[in-house]
């Protein structure tokens, strides 16, 4: 509002650096009293003694107490609101007091508080909002749960400052935290090869999603070709569009904490093939908030393992060697004139009684580069 406020703003820039590039002294200063985060009135009659004369940190300190006192008498707090909250934030930030957050957090709501109703004080609202948000990232399902219910708060907080009439910059940021606390978020994995006709399991892990829409879609050459790149530009309208074998909706546990959850699902049983698993928020797969996601996965009875070229194969359930078992070989390679890989068909094998058989692959060039799949 004054020249003066134009300037002092300008030194404060320069002497809230971490001064990194200044060699201290033993005796350099640091705030560590606990009084630096006193509300604005008591905070410019304190004492901050150093023998560190070329302390940039003391000389900002000393800068906001003639500033806050500049406009504690003010007929409109706004100045002083966003002055003390600066304040408050640049002590939080050097401050080396073991209680700093506690501090810090009384500090800001009591702004809060004392100011409740102004549209300058929405930003530090905001703040405290920011406060519980950032306590409830400690939220630990299996551990400490201390702050699992602090995102309600902070979401209570940014809904109450929304609702102010003015315009501020603590609205924007509220309004920016709170969609950010009410987002839906997903995510599942699953086993890539399942049993055929038995139940399988997929971990899902979702945020402030109720129910989940699964569907089962069988995996065709096309599709399994465009799940190899997703940032194909088709790769999401084919699996929307793809015709499903089975779809089903799985409530997920209700938890009213705004956090972040995972839960085991059964997906039942399925013959052998290969197929999609697709996952979403919405059963509108082309509605503008949806989230979906996807994961191949195959159901085969059969399985294997090696050490080099050795091979052996075995039946997935028990663990048995499979005899006689036909073994196809396929090579993948990047075509570059393509710009895509392509699959080649290779040798074939018969395995012995013990499943067991050595695979050969041929000498290829060095700039020839492929993956065997079989």
């Amino acid at each position: 509002p004054t020249l003066y406020d134009l300037l002092v703003h300008r030194a404060l820039d320069y002497f809230e650096n971490d001064e990194r590039d200044i060699k201290k002294p033993a005796y350099a200063f640091e705030i560590d009293q606990a009084s630096a985060f006193d509300p604005a009135a008591d905070f410019v009659t304190r004492k901050f003694p150093t023998k560190d004369s070329f302390s940039l940190q003391h000389k900002a300190l000393l800068i906001y107490q003639r500033l806050i006192a500049f406009h504690l008498k003010d007929s409109k707090p706004d100045a002083l609101i966003d002055a003390d909250i600066k304040r408050i934030e640049f002590i939080k930030d050097k401050s080396t007091h073991s209680a700093k957050d506690e501090l810090y957090f009384n500090a800001i709501n009591h702004i809060a508080h004392q100011y409740e109703n102004v549209p300058a004080a929405s930003q530090a609202w905001y703040l405290v909002a920011q406060y519980y948000n950032e306590k409830a990232d400690s939220y630990k399902p299996h551990g400490d749960t201390t702050h699992r219910f602090d995102r309600i708060k902070a979401k209570e907080i940014c809904e109450r400052i929304l609702q102010q009439k003015d315009s501020s910059e603590g609205k924007i940021n509220a309004y920016n935290l709170l969609n950010s606390i009410t987002s839906q978020s997903l995510q599942f994995t699953i086993e890539k090869v399942n049993i055929p006709g038995q139940a399988f399991r997929a971990l899902v892990s979702y945020k402030n999603i109720s129910t989940l829409h699964l569907r089962i879609i069988k995996a065709d050459e096309k599709l399994k070709e465009l799940l190899m790149n997703q940032y194909d530009e088709n790769y999401w309208p084919s699996i929307i569009s793809a015709p499903s074998l089975k779809s089903w909706q799985q409530p997920l546990p209700v938890t009213n904490d705004l956090q972040g959850h995972s839960v085991e699902i059964k997906i039942d049983g399925l013959p052998s093939g290969e197929y999609v698993l697709v996952a979403s928020n919405s059963n509108d797969l082309k509605g503008n908030s949806v989230i979906i996601g996807a994961r191949f996965l195959y159901v085969s009875g059969i399985s294997y393992v090696n050490n080099g070229n050795d091979y052996f194969v075995l039946n997935r359930d028990n663990g048995q060697p499979l005899a006689k078992a036909a073994v196809q070989i396929w090579e993948q390679k990047y075509d570059y004139k393509q710009s895509k890989y392509t699959k080649e068909k290779g040798k074939t094998y018969t395995t012995d009684a013990n499943g067991f058989f050595v695979l050969n692959i041929p000498k290829r060039d060095n700039n020839n580069y492929g993956n065997y799949s079989y």
